[in-house]
């Protein structure tokens, strides 16, 4: 998405602001990422395609739901 994301030991740092671009991400299983990148794909110009969101159940499952009645009017 063109984000400048360094990882450390324990999780990640992100510098910005950085302008971003809709992708094709994968989540690798983590609710965590999924659920950051939805988030992070409401800024992004052009369409993000997140596979793996189906991980966001185990944390919060109404997550998607939510989301949409935030931004959908």
């Amino acid at each position: 998405m063109g984000a400048d994301i360094r990882g450390t030991p324990d999780g990640f740092i992100v510098k910005g602001p950085t302008k971003l671009e809709g992708a094709a991400v994968d989540v690798s299983g983590d609710h965590r990422i999924a659920m950051t990148l939805a988030v992070a794909a409401l800024t992004a110009k052009g369409e993000t395609m997140i596979s793996g969101w189906e991980s966001v159940a185990v944390s919060y499952p109404g997550f998607e739901q939510d989301l949409r009645h935030l931004v959908v009017p």
